[in-house]
């Protein structure tokens, strides 16, 4: 393992705001008037995505932070964190379908 203990918390509860956030940002994008606008083919993929990028850019900003900007991460902390996020996959795939979007 690359990140400490310190940095996996921050990481899981990077995970934990992404998640309590996807009902929110359900009723938001796919609301009538924005929807409308927007061509979406598959919504639950595109909830997924933004999800998960969500979760990778404020975990990247707070980690990058903690070196004040001084590197950036390195391919063996990105894998880490991937494989943290798709560890819990499953409770972000079941926050999007609770908020009423099917796969």
């Amino acid at each position: 393992m690359v990140l400490d203990d310190s940095d996996r918390g921050m990481l899981e509860r990077n995970i934990d705001k992404g998640i309590k956030e996807i009902a929110g940002w359900v009723r938001t994008i796919f609301n009538p008037d924005a929807k409308s606008g927007m061509h979406i083919q598959n919504e639950f993929d595109f909830v997924y995505g933004m999800t998960y990028q969500g979760i990778m850019r404020d975990f990247f900003h707070d980690y990058c932070d903690k070196y004040q900007y001084q590197r950036v991460p390195t391919k063996e902390e990105i894998q880490e964190v991937v494989q943290i996020i798709y560890r819990r996959t499953s409770e972000i795939r079941n926050a999007i379908q609770t908020s009423g979007i099917k796969p």
